[in-house]
């Protein structure tokens, strides 16, 4: 199936280790009271957010999937909100420093 090609490819598992972290995720969803297919097919479709967050382990990210369902959520729209408030992080980042560059102008100009 493509959760198992996503697991091996993206995870480095072998097909046996890919079937039995996806068999302990199904029942780990079940026992969290969340869908499992929504999310067995939320991680097969997200490999681009595998990639980026699965360096640390196939486990992490099928967690993640997990608690992004019990919010209702997928874990690419986790990681599309996740992406989007880091982006306005560094865009306020940058407006804070403008005005302080601002403000040390106007001192400089005040002298």
């Amino acid at each position: 199936s493509r959760l198992f090609r996503t697991l091996m490819k993206m995870g480095g598992l072998t097909a046996d280790q890919a079937e039995d972290l996806a068999e302990s995720a199904y029942q780990l969803a079940r026992a969290n009271k969340v869908n499992p297919s929504a999310v067995m097919k939320d991680v097969a479709g997200a490999t681009e957010v595998f990639a980026k967050f699965a360096k640390d382990g196939s486990k992490n990210i099928l967690d993640a999937a997990i608690q992004a369902r019990k919010l209702g959520v997928s874990i690419h729209e986790t990681a599309t909100i996740t992406e989007s408030l880091l982006d306005f992080q560094i865009s306020f980042r940058e407006k804070l420093w403008l005005n302080f560059l601002m403000w040390m102008l106007q001192q400089c100009k005040n002298l």
